[in-house]
């Protein structure tokens, strides 16, 4: 007994993109620890995951986290209801984290109007003149 196969091709939903649900929180307490993180956005929805970001080669908190909720609602939520909010006497700054690859501008590369046989002989020559100009200062 062979089960018929759907054809419809699978459509993950929005809300399970790694990006979609991602949260920026600046100017946290250094006694924070990624545990305090979690329970704190708890509240608002599952957590995917929360990176307590560091100074290197120790485990000393710089006051930043990038915490991953399941669903991108349950993330604006958090970020509605603790952004500017007073934590252990820090004022938090809360956003949704931008997608790196979105922010950046696409390089062009502009193509050259000079033949690269043209462009040879600009290179050689300059390489002739500086040798020239070595071999000047050389025999002064």
């Amino acid at each position: 007994m062979n089960k018929p196969e759907s054809k419809a091709p699978f459509k993950p939903s929005r809300d399970f993109a790694p990006t979609s649900g991602v949260v920026y929180i600046g100017n946290l307490p250094y006694e924070l620890t990624t545990k305090d993180l979690e329970n704190l956005f708890f509240k608002f929805g599952r957590v995917r995951k929360v990176d307590l970001i560091t100074n290197p080669g120790t485990t000393e908190s710089k006051g930043i986290a990038f915490v991953t909720m399941l669903k991108k609602r349950d993330a604006e939520r958090a970020v509605k209801a603790l952004d500017k909010r007073v934590i252990k006497g820090r004022t938090v700054k809360c956003s949704m984290a931008l997608d790196r690859a979105e922010d950046k501008p696409k390089r062009t590369i502009k193509k050259s109007k000079t033949p690269k046989s043209d462009i040879a002989l600009i290179k050689k020559s300059r390489r002739k003149s500086s040798l020239d100009r070595m071999f000047d200062n050389i025999s002064k």
